[in-house]
């Protein structure tokens, strides 16, 4: 099962039973079980999967899906890429937003993006206008997505979810 290969680690093992699972789920479950994922303290290997996979296959996409894929298969691992909360995980006084504490929607694939330890560490828990800078700077289409926006409200994560989930 693949809570067995998680817990042992065997990534070309999960690998194969992700790429079954792909051919053999309807939209509608991928849909459910990828608006479920959560952050969590331990184990965030799938949205990590997720949202690196979205970053490889930003660019074709955006050219139109008109070309082949190189490896459908390919997983990297990325030990110096962390995941960031946008909207903070602890915000500071003064910078809560009511909706997103009220919706827990700040620990899902929505509210997360990717970044190097030093950028992560920098980021931290500061408010959106501070880690704006960091996703402007950044290698990451992801991250030149959301420096497009001005502030990081509920509606803005809403969006960013459902985007995720249709890419």
């Amino acid at each position: 099962s693949i809570r067995g290969v998680r817990e042992s680690k065997n990534l070309s093992q999960l690998m194969v039973q992700v790429i079954e699972l792909q051919r053999s789920i309807s939209d509608d479950i991928f849909g459910v079980n990828f608006d479920a994922m959560r952050y969590q303290k331990s184990d965030n290997a799938a949205i990590k999967y997720c949202l690196i996979t979205i970053e490889e296959l930003w660019v074709w996409r955006e050219k139109g899906c008109k070309s082949k894929v190189q490896d459908e298969t390919k997983i990297h691992i990325y030990p110096d890429i962390e995941l960031e909360h946008i909207y903070p995980q602890n915000p500071e006084a003064g910078h809560e937003d009511a909706e997103i504490e009220k919706h827990d929607y700040k620990n899902g694939i929505g509210n997360l993006t990717l970044l190097s330890p030093g950028e992560n560490a920098h980021a931290s828990n500061a408010p959106f206008s501070v880690k704006l800078l960091d996703y402007k700077k950044s290698s990451l289409n992801l991250n030149h997505e959301i420096a497009k926006s001005s502030d990081w409200k509920f509606r803005d994560i809403v969006n960013r979810q459902g985007s995720l989930k249709h890419y």
